[in-house]
């Protein structure tokens, strides 16, 4: 066989080699980006989606609570308080970042959390029935609202 029929055997050869091993690399990568943006967007999907529902777990007692009317805590928010508990279960999972869900887990135990009496969450909002700390009365629907409104903005876009 001719000199130049080799060569140009080899040279089509090693080109072949190096143009798929080059284009496999490149392609390789490529799905790799797109798996990874595929990723990315299910997971804001899902974290939209369950902005949605969280909001929307909380927005009819939050009204309820700035147009005023009947006792924040027995008439509004212990009713309500098995919704609310299930969709911050629900929300804490579309949080990934772990910094952010500790801010979260910080703001949900501040808002429910009652020191005076740990097995009523939530009466420290209460207008009407007596409770043995100093915490005027007037004050505990605002600080209702403010709790809750510190916990929606975790649902907010970012």
């Amino acid at each position: 066989m001719d000199i130049t029929i080799q060569a140009a055997l080899m040279g089509a050869v090693v080109g072949a080699l190096v143009g798929g091993g080059i284009t496999y690399l490149i392609s390789n990568s490529q799905i790799r980006t797109a798996h990874q943006n595929a990723i990315e967007l299910l997971q804001q999907q899902d974290f939209s989606n369950a902005c949605f529902s969280f909001i929307n777990a909380f927005i009819d007692e939050l009204n309820l609570l700035e147009i005023g009317g009947g006792d924040a805590y027995v008439d509004i928010l212990c009713p309500a308080f098995p919704k609310h508990r299930t969709a911050v279960y629900i929300f804490q999972k579309a949080i990934h970042n772990k910094d952010r869900r500790a801010a979260f887990d910080k703001a949900w135990e501040e808002y429910y959390k009652n020191e005076n009496q740990p097995n009523s969450p939530l009466r420290q909002y209460s207008t009407t029935l007596q409770q043995t700390d100093n915490f005027p009365r007037e004050k505990r629907r605002p600080l209702a609202i403010s709790r809750i409104k510190a916990l929606l903005k975790f649902a907010e876009k970012k």
